[in-house]
């Protein structure tokens, strides 16, 4: 007569379908119970964080779990963008459609911060420098569809450049997201995530990301491939969102590490 059983995840809102470790079914969500109307009237999220930390090495199947993420949120009528590595989620993104906006330097896709202030205020500082044609004229940005993937893998040779662009992504995320539903759960995911939020700088801004997510009950997600990965730099971006995140999936790691 069995006693004891597996833990059935949270029944009480959709999620992702797993299995537990005796083939038990089981519902999990970095949302909980936010996603449920009748629990959360207001539309604003409860006195916790939807923010996760995901760590696996290559095979160990991290890259499906985010994508199964990704369409468990779309699933509920969520908004999803994701900061893109490597290419990862450009499949999915052709199968799905959505907005992909990639950055090159041969062909480069302003995202100006000061595109919507009056012309003369603006800073004209920034047309001539040597990265101008990222930050000069209106930005080129469309962050309405549903999915939404930025693909930085181009911009390795340039790390200077891609911490900047980097934040100000974040910056118009947020924008998007405060100024949209807040029924609606919004999923940030960060690929690579300690090369892409490098510094301290950063960090500031991650950390930030994260207080006006919950509010509107949004999830940022970040992903590498190693545990030690989020512990490169003291006071780094990956390392406060770690601390800071209410969900860590750990996946296979390799035997130094454990």
């Amino acid at each position: 007569m069995p006693i004891i059983g597996e833990w059935k995840g949270d029944l009480s809102s959709p999620g992702m379908l797993l299995a537990g470790r005796r083939g038990q079914i089981m519902y999990w969500s970095p949302f909980g119970g936010a996603l449920l109307p009748a629990l959360n009237k207001h539309g604003v999220a409860p006195n916790e964080n939807f923010n996760l930390c995901i760590a696996g090495v290559p095979g160990s199947g991290k890259s499906v779990f985010m994508q199964e993420l990704m369409l468990s949120v779309l699933g509920v009528g969520g908004k999803v963008f994701v900061l893109d590595y490597g290419r990862s989620f450009k499949r999915t993104f052709l199968i799905l459609g959505g907005s992909y906006i990639e950055f090159d330097m041969k062909n480069p896709v302003s995202i100006n911060p000061f595109s919507e202030v009056p012309e003369n205020d603006s800073a004209k500082s920034i047309e001539d420098g040597q990265h101008g044609r990222f930050f000069s004229g209106k930005a080129q940005l469309s962050l309405n569809s549903d999915i939404v993937v930025i693909e930085t893998d181009h911009l390795r040779s340039v790390p200077e450049l891609l911490a900047v662009i980097v934040q100000i992504m974040i910056v118009h995320i947020n924008q998007t997201m405060v100024k949209g539903d807040r029924s609606r759960p919004f999923l940030i995911m960060i690929d690579e995530a300690w090369k892409l939020l490098a510094g301290k700088r950063s960090g500031e801004f991650i950390e930030e990301a994260g207080r006006i997510a919950r509010k509107y009950n949004g999830s940022i997600a970040l992903a590498t491939q190693q545990l030690t990965d989020y512990f490169r730099q003291e006071g780094s971006a990956s390392e406060k969102a770690f601390e800071n995140s209410s969900h860590k999936i750990i996946l296979k790691q390799n035997s130094e590490i454990v």
